[in-house]
């Protein structure tokens, strides 16, 4: 039999037949449901867990093995249950026994029904109040043994009264921290007045907080964010406090990194051979280095900024420029190697290599720009030297034979896309050998210097002017609509002799001969094609008229000098 959900179930542990039977029938008469009557401490024990009463009555006098301070004691351990003792003894020692057991009554025999009825509703519903305090203080357990913070709970002298596993962690204390043991002394010898100055004003104000140092094992001092509460006193409560720490460690770490990687990066900055920049999304400078400063003729960094207000203002072309330039390098994640002009402070242009990158804010909006800037104008100007050496002529200056014939065959393939006429003239100079034959080499390199220079004279941006052997040179009229525009050009060139040269007597007059080849579609040869016609036009002006001789359609027609 047991308990119903409506009536609650009594169990009775009385060795006296008349004081258990009178028992029974004052609980039946109440309402109650006997579950059980025992005359000795062993079967109550041994049946209670198996019927499940929800309270009961025991003989404080019990006689056997088990006496009834004994008996309770097992009931309330091992079915939980409130325990109202009932006894005729006066013996004090036995009643100081039995306040161990924590029962929820002590009535008298005989017990009036009345009190035996209110004493029982009153024990179930202590034990009902008790186990709601008992599931509230284990969810409260589990979430301060769930922190991620250590916590520990101060009497009003700042002894620990309790500590979370978080806290003993923290310590990395493989044991339990010591009850009633000073808080202080968890703490590093440099943090113990910083406690007491907090946790007096956290008793003022109810809360107060500081940054300390835990005092681990092997003397390791763990950083640490301790907020303490007060919770003042009441009545016959004392004030205790509530400590909240908070491990700080990784932050203390990483805002050391930082620190170190900014030293490290302004050691670099300073000292850098490269000029290095910080700047506004507009280009405004925020930062620049010393050797940005001296690139530029500025005697320090601080002249820089003062007198040059963003990058654009350093284009050489202009701040427009560097405007049109900004949003370029604000749209790029990154740019390498860009190569621009820049002007110093005296007004020089250098020629500089920019590499820099975007910062984005929070949003995704670039809010700076860091570059590297490197002054590379003796590198160009090396380059510009061999790339000279490489398409130049070394004596006049004008296109080598490699370059003109790379630029030709550029134009053939515009005629071929773009359907319009170009003209290729081979030039030869007429008597020019007797000029070194009779006043020497140096004379004769004077005269080709000065004819290169009056052919290039005559011709427009987009022509091209090239020496292709010792007194030979060609040219690349682009555009030049027709054949007889092309004729009417090469005869302006041959007008370029009429002047005398310098160190020439007048009377040695140089002719020139040329061919005429018209680059146009549908039928353009390619540029070692168009080099053998021209060629071969020109050596038939030089031997029947040294005049003008177009290739025409497979033939040659001479023009008149």
């Amino acid at each position: 039999m047991t308990a119903s959900d409506d009536l609650p179930g009594v169990l009775i542990v009385e060795d006296g037949r008349l004081a258990a039977a009178t028992l029974r029938i004052q609980l039946e008469s109440l309402g109650y449901d006997v579950l059980g009557v025992f005359d000795n401490g062993e079967e109550a024990v041994r049946c209670a867990p198996d019927l499940r009463p929800d309270i009961a009555l025991v003989d404080i006098m019990l006689c056997g093995a088990l006496d009834g301070v004994e008996t309770a004691a097992r009931l309330a351990a091992g079915c939980n249950l409130p325990i109202i003792f009932i006894t005729s003894s006066q013996d004090v020692e036995t009643f100081q026994r039995a306040k161990r057991v924590n029962p929820f009554g002590y009535l008298a025999k005989p017990v009036a029904a009345d009190t035996l009825h209110r004493s029982i509703e009153m024990a179930i519903h202590k034990k009902k109040l008790e186990q709601r305090l008992l599931e509230s203080e284990a969810r409260y357990r589990l979430i301060v043994e769930s922190l991620n913070d250590g916590l520990a709970i101060l009497d009003a002298g700042y002894h620990i009264r309790y500590c979370n596993t978080k806290l003993v962690a923290m310590l990395q204390n493989t044991g339990a921290v010591a009850l009633h043991a000073p808080f202080t002394s968890l703490l590093h010898p440099g943090s113990v007045s910083r406690f007491l100055l907090t946790a007096q004003s956290a008793a003022t104000s109810g809360f107060a907080s500081f940054g300390g140092n835990l005092q681990a094992v092997d003397d390791v001092a763990l950083p640490v964010r301790v907020g303490v509460s007060c919770r003042k006193a009441e009545g016959n409560r004392q004030s205790e406090y509530v400590c909240v720490l908070t491990d700080v460690s990784e932050l203390v770490a990483s805002a050391a990194a930082q620190r170190e990687a900014e030293a490290k990066y302004r050691t670099i900055f300073e000292n850098a051979h490269e000029g290095i920049f910080q700047a506004r999304a507009d280009g405004r400078f925020l930062e620049v280095n010393p050797s940005m400063a001296a690139l530029f003729g500025f005697p320090d960094a601080a002249t820089m900024l003062h007198e040059v207000p963003s990058l654009c203002a350093l284009f050489a072309t202009g701040a427009e420029q560097g405007e049109h330039c900004l949003p370029f390098l604000a749209s790029q994640e990154s740019v390498h190697g860009f190569q621009l002009q820049l002007m110093t402070r005296k007004g020089d242009t250098v020629w500089v290599e920019l590499s820099c990158h975007t910062v984005l804010d929070a949003a995704g909006n670039v809010n700076r720009l860091e570059g590297m800037i490197i002054d590379v104008t003796e590198r160009r100007k090396h380059e510009l030297h061999l790339l000279r050496l490489a398409t130049k002529d070394d004596l006049t200056g004008v296109s080598n034979r490699a370059a003109f014939r790379d630029m030709l065959k550029k134009s053939v393939e515009e005629v071929k896309e773009s359907s319009i006429c170009s003209a290729l003239l081979y030039i030869d100079l007429n008597y020019f050998k007797k000029v070194n034959d009779k006043y020497g080499h140096y004379v004769g390199d004077m005269v080709l210097r000065e004819v290169a220079a009056r052919l290039s004279s005559r011709v427009r941006t987009a022509d091209v002017i090239g020496r292709v052997g010792g007194d030979e040179f060609c040219v690349l009229l682009r555009g030049v609509g027709g054949v007889e525009r092309a004729v009417s050009l090469a005869e302006d060139m041959r007008g370029v002799l009429d002047k005398p040269f310098e160190n020439l007597p007048e009377e040695h007059r140089l002719g020139m001969s040329i061919g005429v080849l018209l680059l146009q579609p549908p039928d353009v040869v390619d540029a070692g094609e168009a080099m053998r016609r021209a060629d071969s036009a020109m050596y038939h002006a030089k031997t029947t008229g040294r005049g003008v001789v177009v290739w025409e359609e497979g033939m040659l027609q001479s023009k008149a000098c």
